[in-house]
């Protein structure tokens, strides 16, 4: 079975694993937080497995490795590269000033975050408006 096909026929329960991953990543977190920071990196295996198990049953070991290494190296790893290259360079920016964090100032905040994300992307604008943010809200 050629790689295109396999992307052509992707069966709708390909889904299921990723939402509840998501769904793990934004729910476990508040109800039992504890648990969570023990494991959550069990968890996301978990997960992952709960994909990988029937996807390779259904297309075969092989072209479960190739989907698996091919999702590593051509986007994990280029992401966590991207954002250690944001992370080095926002480093060095401080943007001072005497802000209050009031509503008022939070809501211009946010708009000048999106507006940065639409000229630097999403995860640039958060690492250099993260910090007067928190500046700006250290008081409360």
């Amino acid at each position: 079975m050629t790689h295109e096909l396999v992307s052509a026929t992707l069966p709708v329960w390909s889904i299921i694993p990723f939402a509840g991953m998501l769904l793990s990543i934004a729910i476990v977190p508040l109800v039992r937080p504890e648990w969570w920071e023990k494991h959550m990196l069990g968890a996301a295996f978990a997960w992952s497995l709960l994909f990988l198990i029937p996807f390779a049953a259904a297309y075969g070991v092989g072209e479960s490795w190739f989907r698996l290494l091919e999702s590593v190296l051509l986007d994990y790893i280029p992401f966590i590269v991207l954002l250690f290259g944001l992370f080095v360079v926002a480093g060095g920016i401080a943007v001072r000033g005497t802000l209050a964090g009031t509503t008022k100032i939070n809501c211009l905040l946010l708009f000048i975050g999106t507006f940065l994300a639409s000229w630097i992307g999403t995860t640039g604008a958060a690492m250099l408006m993260i910090r007067p943010l928190i500046r700006a809200n250290a008081w409360r």
